[in-house]
């Protein structure tokens, strides 16, 4: 059973670089909560990147032992 989050990944590409560039559906819903979490007037996806971005980032040092 998936677990509602209002964040759907729909896309995911690594690029030249070994990046990956992953696409993200957001409801309306997560957009207003986010901008009410971190006292935001709008969406801005700026900030939600950097939060992904740190999220994934302490999910993978979490996991690293886990092999």
């Amino acid at each position: 059973m998936q677990k509602n989050t209002g964040i759907e990944v729909i896309d995911t590409q690594e690029i030249e670089t070994g990046e990956l560039v992953v696409t993200c559906e957001i409801t309306d819903e997560f957009k207003e909560s986010f901008k009410k979490l971190y006292g935001l007037k709008r969406w801005s996806p700026r900030r939600f990147e950097k939060f992904m971005i740190e999220a994934t980032e302490q999910y993978i040092k979490s996991t690293e032992g886990e092999k």
